[in-house]
């Protein structure tokens, strides 16, 4: 719990979701579409604050434009 504590939660708005949509254009036309658009926004919140996504699930995250990963 200590390292959510650390993290605001961050509502999506505007720029999140233009961001989003890019990422998602930008993957379904290079023939590597997610079927899971949750994790394109979360993607698309990391790039936007310059933060770096922490997942288990690097293959998602790894393909999007712009966004860091980094991995546990």
């Amino acid at each position: 719990n200590r390292v959510f504590d650390r993290y605001p939660i961050v509502k999506t708005g505007r720029a999140i979701m233009a961001k989003s949509a890019r990422i998602d254009a930008h993957l379904d036309s290079s023939g590597q579409a997610l079927d899971d658009l949750a994790d394109v926004i979360i993607g698309a919140t990391g790039a936007l604050r310059g933060e770096p996504v922490l997942t288990r699930n690097v293959d998602h995250f790894d393909r999007m434009p712009d966004v860091d990963v980094a991995t546990y």
